[in-house]
């Protein structure tokens, strides 16, 4: 059986993939995140831990050909749990505690199906960005030039030294939902004007050099398999530093399918296999020097805005390769052992 891991909203991407599961008939079970805290019982027996459901038949790990691990529970919900209280820090301090509750969950979840074939394991999608800058660049990756700093004048020098900069994250991006509209923050260039208006410390920050550049490359990485598209950002002056940027309608940047060449895709092959990854979405740039710039990967990025607007299938692609896994699974099975 294809087991898959998500969330009850916003995963469009993962229900194309069932779309086409269903399609082929495959044999699959989905379990959202949330389910993980109303509709389980959690059972020390014997020495093992028991996992039951009452919604649904959950299958023992031996019958678990494919765990695909997307995302499993949204903000949202945790937050619906949490804020009980009249008293917002009361909440503020609930919410930390569920959270870290629910991630106990999730751990034990994993571990009683530590022995099925993840996709990918949730050790490897913890991954720290920074360490993969590190990781990129020894493998032969051109990645940006990078501080992380709380001193404005560690940022003034940098920016002496390299030009303008831009302002990022050192964790990931987040998406903040207000009212059932989700809001996300994005890339920014630091101006000489905000530098002005820094204090002399600050939290710590990551800084990376501004580069000039021609257009993004956004690439979905699968078993091996590289699915890469031209985000045409430089045409329009809201898209140039993110083309994420708050407000702009995404549909309206122009996107094409590109060939990356055979020497940059050993590399990304070189990159996700280091990292344990069977897949991942990774963003790069193209310099106006021509040079490909890496900037990061998400291990569990969304897929269809590659796959839509390129026309490559990816949704069909993956059932089809849980499909298959599924197919050798039982096959070895029932293989008399030698």
């Amino acid at each position: 059986m294809i087991l898959i891991i998500s969330q009850i909203e916003f995963e469009e991407s993962t229900n194309k993939v069932i779309d086409w599961l269903d399609y082929y008939q495959a044999n699959y079970l989905k379990i959202n995140g949330d389910e993980l805290i109303d509709s389980f019982i959690y059972s020390l027996v014997d020495e093992n831990w028991r996992l039951y459901s009452d919604k649904f038949k959950l299958p023992p790990p031996c019958e678990i050909s494919v765990i695909w691990n997307r995302r499993w529970v949204s903000n949202p919900v945790l937050f619906q749990k949490s804020h009980v209280f009249k008293d917002e820090i009361l909440n503020k301090e609930n919410l930390n505690y569920i959270r870290n509750e629910y991630t106990t969950l999730k751990e034990l979840f994993a571990y009683y199906y530590k022995d099925c074939k993840w996709v990918d394991p949730i050790e490897n999608i913890k991954l720290n960005k920074l360490v993969v800058l590190e990781k990129a660049q020894s493998i032969g990756l051109e990645v940006p030039k990078t501080i992380i700093t709380s001193e404005k004048e560690v940022l003034e020098n940098f920016i002496k030294s390299n030009g303008d900069v831009i302002i990022k994250s050192l964790y990931q991006l987040k998406f903040i939902t207000i009212d059932n509209t989700a809001f996300n923050m994005y890339t920014e260039k630091i101006s000489l004007e905000l530098l002005d208006k820094l204090p002399e410390t600050f939290f710590p920050a990551c800084f990376q050099t501004l580069i000039n550049k021609k257009f993004e490359i956004r690439i979905f990485y699968f078993f091996g398999q590289i699915s890469a598209m031209v985000i045409f950002s430089q045409l329009e002056d809201a898209t140039k530093i993110d083309f994420r940027a708050e407000n702009y309608n995404d549909l309206s940047i122009k996107k094409t399918p590109f060939l990356l060449p055979s020497a940059l895709n050993e590399k990304i092959d070189a990159l996700m296999k280091e990292l344990g990854l069977c897949t991942g979405s990774i963003d790069m740039l193209v310099s106006n020097k021509n040079e490909y710039i890496f900037l990061e990967v998400n291990p569990i990025g969304q897929f269809g805005m590659t796959s839509v607007p390129c026309n490559y299938h990816i949704e069909k692609d993956i059932a089809l390769k849980f499909i298959e896994m599924d197919k050798e699974f039982y096959e070895r099975k029932l293989t008399p052992q030698a």
